[in-house]
């Protein structure tokens, strides 16, 4: 019986070993995929349509986001949160690659960019100068 389990043993050994040998000598199979390759499907997917069409596309950005910036008529700085509406638009528009997410994101940029004080000044109230 002892020599019986010596050969099992033996047999085990030599047949993991080559296992491991065999799995080491398999080739990478994976295939490089590019960025605008892969989409979200399921609920994921669902959400970020939802996400886009019912919130991001109905946003009044004009007189919600931009116009404290444009008027500089505000008397007390606050938040708007016009940068991570920026930094979602551009997000969204290389995602779903929608020329309406992508009209809106250019919209965002330019006025921002017009807002902005020959100084680099974005703010919500006129600078004080002299």
């Amino acid at each position: 019986m002892k020599r019986y389990s010596q050969q099992l043993y033996i047999l085990l050994l030599t047949s993991s070993t080559s296992i491991l040998v065999e799995a080491q000598t398999i080739k990478d199979q994976l295939i490089p995929l590019e960025l605008m390759d892969v989409k979200a499907g399921g609920e994921i997917g669902r959400r970020i349509n939802i996400t886009v069409n019912n919130n991001l596309l109905k946003i009044d950005a004009d007189n919600d986001f931009l116009a404290p910036f444009i008027l500089k008529n505000q008397k007390k700085d606050f938040y708007i949160g016009l940068g991570k509406l920026i930094d979602a638009t551009v997000k969204l528009a290389s995602y779903t690659v929608d020329d309406r997410v992508i009209a809106l994101k250019k919209h965002l940029i330019d006025e921002t960019i017009s807002a902005q004080d020959a100084s680099g000044y974005l703010g919500l109230m006129h600078l004080k100068t002299g």
